[in-house]
């Protein structure tokens, strides 16, 4: 790991590719490599945390900017459980159904699979309350955003 201020530094594309590779060759995670190259992982503007569709990864700019470099490859590494466990084209007919839920249930089996593979978050850290402010009232469309973003189909 870096020191803060040198990974503070770092541009958003530059510690989305770092996680990449810090992920792919961590004896935890070196076996979902091939999960990783499927599709595009990118940076862009206007996502307010980060989506995948299935098979592409996007993750906003700002976010990003604002992560730790745990909480980054925890994020890599949430996106990425979501490629690997099919959540999206396996279970579109619940996110169409009812994208909060959905999301929610799958949120949580990524996330648990995370914690318990490093438990004191000290590689991979999910980011501190990001699930809880996006529920709270004010932030209704944003959420919604998210949500609309993981039931894009692939192409």
């Amino acid at each position: 790991m870096l020191d803060t201020n040198t990974y503070s530094k770092l541009s958003a594309q530059l510690r989305l590719e770092r996680s990449h590779f810090q992920c792919m060759s961590h004896n935890e995670f070196a076996l979902l490599s091939g999960f990783f190259m499927l599709g595009r992982s990118e940076i862009v503007q206007g996502i307010p945390t980060a989506c995948t569709d299935g098979v592409n990864k996007k993750y906003g700019e700002a976010f990003v900017l604002t992560l730790s470099e745990p909480e980054m490859n925890g994020l890599v590494l949430h996106e990425n459980g979501h490629v690997m466990l099919r959540h999206m084209p396996m279970y579109k007919h619940l996110f169409l159904e009812d994208k909060e839920c959905a999301n929610k249930a799958c949120d949580y089996v990524v996330n648990g699979w995370i914690v318990d593979t490093d438990p004191q978050g000290v590689f991979a850290k999910l980011p501190a309350g990001t699930v809880e402010n996006l529920l709270k009232p004010e932030n209704k469309e944003m959420l919604t955003k998210i949500l609309t973003c993981h039931v894009v189909a692939a192409d």
